[in-house]
């Protein structure tokens, strides 16, 4: 059997005394790294959010503290959100066998129309979607999820199938 690996990423130095921090009080978190098309076993805890968006700068090159300033710029009930969304993309990839950290662009595709035929979520709550899950993957076939024009037009085309409705 396939073994994921573990990588810690480090949330950088803990607040002084008595400041406010929106980061979690662990010093690291655990993300698990299986590889490329292999999705994550039953019963495997979604990785944070927030820990795959710092270690995908990492691999960017970026030094741990930069990665850690880089994604410092959310408020508390965006991070929560954020993670929200990612979860349930995680769960969807786990239910239908997809490797959650490496979809195809079809799989986002059908994530998103999940969401409008399923959820019967709004367009502007698709799109929040994929910016959440533009922050953590990156891009998709070498081009950025947020700008990729098949995305776009998916969204765009939900918006028309659900209109907005007049106050």
């Amino acid at each position: 059997p396939l073994v994921a690996d573990t990588t810690l990423v480090s949330r950088g130095s803990p607040a002084p005394h008595g400041a406010a921090s929106a980061a979690s009080p662990l010093s690291s978190v655990a993300v698990s790294a299986s590889p490329p098309g292999v999705p994550p076993a039953a019963g495997v805890a979604e990785p944070s959010r927030l820990a795959l968006v710092r270690q995908r700068f990492c691999e960017e090159g970026f030094s741990v503290r930069a990665a850690t300033l880089a994604t410092g710029h959310l408020r508390p009930s965006s991070l929560r959100l954020y993670q929200s969304h990612w979860r349930a993309f995680w769960e969807w990839c786990r239910e239908h066998g997809l490797d959650a950290q490496h979809p195809s662009l079809a799989s986002l595709a059908d994530f998103l129309v999940f969401l409008h035929d399923i959820r019967h979520l709004a367009p502007s709550t698709i799109a929040s979607y994929r910016s959440s899950l533009a922050g953590v993957l990156g891009s998709v076939e070498g081009v950025p999820i947020g700008q990729h024009p098949s995305l776009s037009l998916l969204l765009r085309s939900l918006a028309v199938s659900h209109p907005r409705p007049c106050p």
